[in-house]
């Protein structure tokens, strides 16, 4: 299997306000897994309140990319990531 995971910056077409902050555009990192014949992409966006960011996500996928591209399901996921970005962008 072929896996690949970066950060993208998406514009937002009208900013977008929460719990009092702003935002223009939204980092999410992009994964893309291959089988070489099928092609699966996902994206996660970091909790600002939970202290996750673009770089803390990109770190969390990448360190189990190696799980996934051996075959790792959705039930292992589970326990190789918490709830949070990563989980959901590899989901």
């Amino acid at each position: 299997m072929k896996t690949s995971a970066h950060i993208e910056s998406w514009a937002a077409k009208a900013p977008f306000r929460i719990t009092g902050v702003t935002f223009n555009s939204f980092d999410c990192v992009a994964v893309e897994i291959a089988d070489g014949r099928h092609v699966g992409r996902g994206e996660g966006y970091g909790v600002y309140y939970r202290d996750e960011t673009p770089a803390s996500v990109l770190a969390q996928v990448e360190a189990v990319l190696p799980e996934i591209a051996a075959g790792a399901d959705r039930a292992a996921l589970q326990d190789l990531l918490p709830a949070g970005g990563a989980r959901c962008a590899l989901d």
